[in-house]
């Protein structure tokens, strides 16, 4: 006899359906256009509303097939103004993904690389709280709801002020991620979900003083976020936070801030900056004590924390006709990266995995142009190094060379798209087509591949690549998005 798993996958696509057309007819009815006599008056004048509701689904191409994600979101974008000078945004999502009810979580979520094994027999509480249909403990997180931004805006004759909830973008190179360091990344998807969706908002205070030409844009940020790797054991896991890593605590002493200032020069938009910040990835001060001798393993300390950063950097955009080019570029100082091992020499007996203090550059160009009717965008990104030690497990150098392309047919409704990502070091791709289609101006399909192409690499620190560690994580995906 069949479980009622096995039942659901067999009929997956009447459940599916079921599910869609369930969600799609009550925001067809809800976000339905107001007729003329439904024209708000009074209060309800002065609030405005968009989003959209979206079924994603994703299905592995190689051996397991099987679809990795059966997520719906619905996101809203709401505007309530008091007066010309203060409105108020809330943007609420929300999202459930019913693809680790349908599936084995081993099917889902498979071992990609090498993983610690470890030969203690558990106890009873261990066996007792063990789920059989999770053997190796895969944290699953397939539903979220939340604010992605909520803010209030104040407009005086000189001075915007933006208080609460808010994602901050400074860079200018699309994707380049050199300058657009307020908030850190969640990787629950690796890099597939679009830009937007994978920064975490965070409470702060954004100012901006207008001086004439000048503009001069500062930051405060007492709300404290750091990069979200993906769930534990899951799909797309490819570091974790260390256990017992030191996290400094969200106040105003330990607050992020940043100042920005830019200005329209010979035709150009430039800017400056200046981000002092938390690292989003901690340091993890590894230290060996000891050579140890036969069957006898050496001492291991780990004390991981988070460190302090500073980022001076600057951007330009400038418009030649129907080409745009644009280029940022960041000095990052006293960043800490891990060594592969060292010796410390007050104790030769001591070795360490430990951290060595460096300056690193990093920097962007751009171009954007239309050829043939088509939408072209081409960037190189660069990361270097300075005072390199040969010890250090990062590269000296890693650049990434980037391709996107976009033609819209048949008077916009049908939309084909290319993004190709290369990184040269670890010679592997990110090669992502897509077809977009808009049944009417409120429905649209998409049916899209994301394939990762290149190598796993070895299982020691450093030797994995970006991309091709998910080589066998390839997928197809297709959207179906109702705006409203």
């Amino acid at each position: 006899m069949k479980s009622l798993r096995d039942r659901l996958q067999l009929n997956y696509f009447v459940f599916y359906l079921l599910i869609f057309n369930f969600h799609f007819s009550l925001f067809t009815f809800f976000a339905r256009p107001l007729a003329a006599e439904e024209t708000p008056s009074g209060a309800l004048s002065h609030f405005s509303y968009s989003g959209y509701f979206r079924q994603e689904t994703a299905m592995r191409i190689y051996n397991p097939v099987v679809f990795t994600k059966i997520m719906s979101v619905l996101r809203i974008e709401a505007h309530y103004t008091f007066s010309p000078k203060f409105q108020l945004t809330v943007i609420p999502w929300v999202y459930y993904d019913i693809a680790p009810d349908l599936a084995q979580i081993d099917s889902l979520s498979r071992i990609i690389g090498p993983r610690t094994v470890l030969t203690d027999s558990p106890s009873v509480p261990q066996i007792a709280g063990t789920d059989v249909g999770n053997l190796r403990g895969v944290d699953i997180e397939n539903k979220n709801a939340e604010f992605r931004e909520l803010y209030l805006d104040a407009h005086f004759s000189a001075l915007d002020l933006r208080l609460g909830r808010q994602i901050v973008r400074w860079g200018v190179v699309e994707g380049a991620r050199i300058l657009d360091e307020i908030n850190p990344l969640d990787f629950k998807e690796f890099i597939l979900r679009e830009v937007a969706d994978r920064y975490l908002p965070r409470w702060m205070v954004k100012s901006d003083l207008y001086l004439g030409e000048w503009a001069l844009e500062g930051l405060y940020i007492p709300d404290l976020k750091f990069h979200k790797p993906a769930p534990k054991a899951s799909q797309f896991e490819q570091f974790q936070i260390l256990p017992g890593t030191t996290v400094p605590k969200s106040n105003l002493e330990n607050a992020d801030w940043g100042i920005r200032l830019s200005k329209p020069l010979f035709g150009a938009d430039l800017a400056v900056s200046y981000y002092y910040m938390w690292d989003p990835f901690p340091a993890s001060y590894r230290s060996v004590f000891g050579l140890g001798g036969f069957g006898v393993s050496p001492d291991v300390v780990f004390q991981p924390r988070y460190t302090k950063v500073r980022v001076y950097g600057g951007t330009l955009s400038k418009s030649f006709g129907k080409l745009i080019l644009n280029a940022e570029g960041a000095l990052v100082r006293d960043k800490y990266f891990g060594t592969l091992l060292g010796v410390d020499p007050a104790d030769p007996a001591q070795f360490f995995y430990g951290e060595i203090k460096r300056n690193y550059l990093k920097y962007a160009v751009g171009a954007d142009f239309t050829l043939y009717s088509a939408d072209i965008s081409l960037s190189m990104q660069q990361q270097k190094i300075l005072n390199y030690d040969p010890n250090i497990i990062q590269r000296e150098y890693d650049t990434v060379l980037s391709l996107f392309a976009r033609k819209p047919l048949r008077n916009d409704r049908l939309v084909p798209s290319i993004l190709v990502l290369y990184f040269l070091v670890d010679n592997d791709y990110l090669v992502r087509p897509k077809i977009e289609y808009g049944l009417t101006d409120r429905f649209k399909l998409s049916f899209g591949l994301d394939l990762m192409v290149g190598d796993i690499g070895g299982p020691m620190p450093g030797e994995f690549t970006f991309v091709g560690f998910f080589k066998n994580e390839s997928r197809m995906e297709f959207d179906l998005t109702y705006s409203f």
